[in-house]
């Protein structure tokens, strides 16, 4: 009777731990649910206004640039019909003054240069992009990611049409722009441990990425830097296209949220990525930690549970087990059932 006194508790305490286990795991698996889908929300926002912020910063930039060159379309030095060499090369040195130019000349209508430092300087810019864009347009004109003609390091080319007297004939004012001033610009876009920025055109070439200039160097393919599949295929059409949007990305290293937007006055769009694992670790850790609590928690309430079992249930029915024995030989000697006769329960 003994061993089935015990089994009773065995089954109790068996029961009531298995019930607690699956609350507890029911309510964690449901908080996890639930945060996973919370975050997934926040970080699309969160992803998608930095990204904007990213590229109004990226769009003063240019209008900076662009409106430090229009000087030339008023200065003298370069539209005046007495302007000479000395006084264009003047004027070059007064615009790279302070800016980060790593380089800057003017040329004539067939791209022969007129002006400008003859050792760090191309003498032409007929067979580079930059001269059919220059001579198609009056805003800024922007090449994609090139290396300098005579260090070897990424720059982007950037230029001016400078209208002059019809039979003076026009100029270019074109100049290789600091890559490092962009690259670390996106580089500060920090939405996580492991997120990047990059910069593509409209013509689908990596322009700035925020984390390795060898990709550019080396004119490596965005979209096979991103894992490749549909969905990064569908990302880079819609930024060739300027549409600004959102959405995640699945990969073997887990979700990915990339945000992406166009960057006003340039052919160029902007995008942002970071991985759902630099926000969701922190709480998976969180959570490890909740659960060895409970855990520990729970092997205690057992123990204590079990102890209160022992005091309440089953030494008192060892008792009268005992006792009825004892009457079944003829003792009946009631004295082992005194502690009962107070009690007011089943077993009183």
């Amino acid at each position: 009777m003994s061993k089935r006194n015990v089994s009773i508790t065995s089954k109790i305490l068996v029961i009531a731990s298995s019930i607690l286990i699956a609350i507890v795991a029911a309510v964690l698996i449901a908080v996890i649910v639930s945060v996973n889908s919370v975050t997934d929300s926040m970080m699309l926002n969160v992803t998608q206004v930095n990204t904007r912020t990213a590229s109004q910063n990226a769009s003063k930039t240019i209008d900076g640039i662009s409106d430090r060159l229009a000087l030339a379309r008023t200065d003298d030095r370069v539209i005046g019909t007495n302007a000479t060499a000395e006084d264009m090369n003047a004027f070059l040195e007064s615009v790279l003054e302070g800016s980060n130019f790593n380089w800057l000349a003017l040329y004539d209508h067939r791209g022969a240069r007129l002006a400008g430092n003859a050792e760090n300087t191309p003498e032409s810019i007929l067979g580079r992009s930059i001269f059919p864009i220059l001579s198609n347009q009056e805003t800024l004109g922007i090449e994609n990611t090139s290396l300098n003609h005579r260090v070897q390091e990424p720059e982007i080319v950037m230029g001016l049409l400078i209208r002059r007297d019809w039979l003076l004939g026009d100029y270019f004012l074109a100049g290789g722009y600091s890559y490092d001033v962009f690259a670390e610009m996106l580089y500060n876009i920090r939405l996580g441990d492991n997120s990047i920025a990059f910069i593509i055109s409209n013509g689908g070439a990596l322009i700035i990425h925020s984390c390795d200039s060898e990709t550019i160097v080396d004119g490596d393919d965005i979209a096979a830097i991103l894992g490749g599949g549909s969905e990064v295929t569908q990302v880079i059409l819609s930024m060739r296209a300027g549409v600004d949007g959102a959405r995640i990305l699945s990969s073997q290293n887990g979700a990915r949220y990339i945000g992406y937007t166009p960057i006003e006055g340039t052919p160029w769009s902007l995008a942002v990525v970071t991985y759902r694992s630099d926000f969701t670790t922190p709480f998976n850790l969180t959570m490890f930690v909740a659960i060895t609590i409970v855990a520990v928690i729970l092997i205690a309430a057992v123990i204590i549970f079990r102890l209160l079992l022992l005091r309440v249930l089953s030494n008192p029915l060892h008792k009268i087990t005992e006792s009825a024995s004892l009457m079944a030989r003829g003792r009946f000697d009631t004295a082992l059932l005194g502690d009962f006769k107070t009690r007011d329960d089943e077993i009183g």
